[in-house]
């Protein structure tokens, strides 16, 4: 007796297979038939786009009743699937809401005006699910009760009862703006208070970013009450010693917000580029007045 095939040779990829990999009374294997039907689905999708999506939604019109009771007898599956879908397909999902979307919203402008409605009704219905509560808590500096906010927790801060606990206590390592102590440096001998002058008179008086005066620059005594302050004056190349050595001589006038601003780590190079074109641009890289202008325009009798 001779003995059953057990093998076949696929005649598309030529390879040797089970007999149970290939479709009855064919000489091809299924994985060559769903590679061909795929294929030739797309190749008739694109062709007859249009007559496809006519006779979806006419099915869907004339059988509307039974696609709803199919949806209410199984929410469950339904919630299943989508969010299988979801997890194996977010970048394309996201691509595609961010271009249909916008497109959606520009031709239909009314349904975008009742979204926001919306939003806004269900926001104040449930108002006391955004607002941001407090918890008590106890503080790091001086040990009294006070309390911070859940979000401040959960990114590490809300430990002190109060600004002032909070900058007594983050100073020196403990600082998001440390730098191995570079602010303990000394200054140049000749970056004096008269040299300040020279400097603010230049600029007329004014922080060189938003244009504030000394009288607008506002901030607390050691009492805790409201004075004016004058314009403090900042180091572009963030060298304290440039009174003193050969580089370059860039001094701008800030009131206190900028000049906080250009002290953190991960700005100083954008602020010291910036302000460096500005005087190039502007002032022809200068930034203060020499002691003889100065004492022509400020001191003549």
């Amino acid at each position: 007796m001779n003995e059953e095939i057990k093998t076949k040779v696929c005649s598309k990829c030529g390879e040797e297979k089970d007999i149970k990999e290939f479709v009855k009374n064919t000489k091809t294997c299924k994985q060559c038939i769903k590679i061909y039907n795929e294929k030739y689905q797309k190749e008739y999708y694109i062709k007859n786009k249009e007559s496809i999506n006519k006779k979806h939604k006419e099915y869907y019109k004339n059988n509307i009743k039974n696609f709803e009771e199919y949806r209410l007898n199984n929410k469950d599956k339904i919630n299943e699937y989508r969010k299988e879908y979801y997890k194996d397909n977010i970048e394309t999902h996201k691509k595609y809401y961010k271009i249909y979307s916008k497109e959606y919203y520009i031709n239909h402008p009314e349904k975008l005006k009742e979204k926001h409605k919306k939003n806004k009704e269900y926001y104040y219905n449930n108002k006391h699910k955004f607002i941001n509560q407090k918890i008590d808590i106890i503080c790091i500096y001086c040990g009294k009760p006070g309390k911070a906010y859940k979000s401040n927790i959960k990114k590490g801060y809300g430990k002190t009862c109060s600004r002032i606990c909070r900058n007594k206590y983050y100073i020196g390592e403990l600082s998001s703006n440390w730098q191995n102590g570079i602010s303990y440096g000394k200054y140049c001998s000749k970056f004096n208070k008269e040299f300040k002058e020279r400097v603010r008179a230049f600029f007329d008086y004014q922080c060189f970013v938003c244009g504030k005066d000394e009288e607008e620059n506002v901030t607390n005594n050691k009492n805790n009450d409201i004075c004016n302050a004058n314009l403090s004056v900042h180091h572009v190349c963030y060298n304290k010693k440039a009174c003193c050595d050969e580089t370059p001589r860039y001094f701008v006038p800030l009131c206190i917000k900028h000049h906080m601003k250009t002290n953190k780590k991960e700005d100083r190079t954008r602020w010291e580029e910036m302000f460096k074109r500005c005087l190039m641009e502007m002032y022809d890289g200068r930034s203060f007045y020499t002691k003889e202008e100065y004492n022509k325009i400020f001191n003549e009798d």
